[in-house]
């Protein structure tokens, strides 16, 4: 029977896993992913984010302040904001899917960057579950609705105006009440803990709520005191 041990930490993988060790060598494949990725950028985020993963596991083996200008000697294709960006991307994905850096099966240890870009004939069970349910998630997802989430970029592309008639939708031009709504339930969840405030926190509360309404509109201060007024009376 396969024994499946899970790696947490780049710094975990023993040397002889993977597809190589000195670091050099290593960033020539990262390099070779980005140039995939930059290639066929308008056809799949999915590589810009696999590569971010490479980059994302050189990064955490680099020694402090190493990591950018080997990026800079080896892979002179990308910029900065695009190495952070496709990292951040990545570490969104493993964040959400809660998946390790490694796996090790019968004491074989894969990285997820190698998991990603194996041929599954060549993959244990494990890995190529991995790598199904990675491919899956991110699949018609953005750089920006991976890193962000889905919700707030939806939330964006609508104050963006993306939803409005010019772009397909058929409401307004920048949908400001979806927007409102999402941070009105924000609120409405952190307010249900109100009743266990310390004294400390209540006055704080108040004194930010304070700052705060002194930025709305008379209209949007009217119709809350009108709504305020009403659900009082039921309590």
């Amino acid at each position: 029977m396969n024994q499946l041990k899970i790696v947490q930490k780049i710094s975990q993988i023993p040397k002889k896993a993977g597809m190589g060790h000195q670091i050099g060598s290593d960033f020539q494949f990262a390099r070779q992913a980005c140039i995939r990725a930059l290639d066929h950028l308008n056809g799949s985020r999915q590589l810009c984010i696999v590569a971010g993963q490479m980059l994302r596991e050189l990064r955490d083996r680099c020694r402090h302040g190493e990591f950018m200008p080997l990026c800079e000697e080896n892979i002179p294709e990308i910029t900065h904001r695009t190495v952070t960006t496709w990292i951040r991307g990545a570490e969104s994905v493993t964040k959400f899917l809660k998946f390790p850096d490694a796996i090790e099966v019968d004491s074989v240890v894969t990285p997820l960057s190698e998991i990603l870009t194996a041929d599954d004939k060549n993959l244990s069970k494990e890995g190529r579950t991995f790598k199904q349910t990675w491919f899956n998630w991110t699949n018609g997802k953005s750089i920006k609705e991976i890193t962000l989430g889905d919700e707030v970029a939806a939330l964006s592309r609508s104050l963006g105006g993306k939803y409005g008639k010019n772009a397909g939708g058929g409401g307004d031009r920048k949908d400001f009440p979806k927007f409102i709504g999402k941070k009105l339930s924000q609120l409405t969840t952190h307010l249900e803990h109100y009743k266990n405030f310390t004294g400390p926190q209540l006055e704080r509360t108040e004194s930010l709520f304070k700052q705060n309404i002194a930025k709305w509109p008379t209209g949007a201060l009217e119709m809350a005191m009108r709504h305020f007024k009403e659900e009082l009376k039921t309590r």
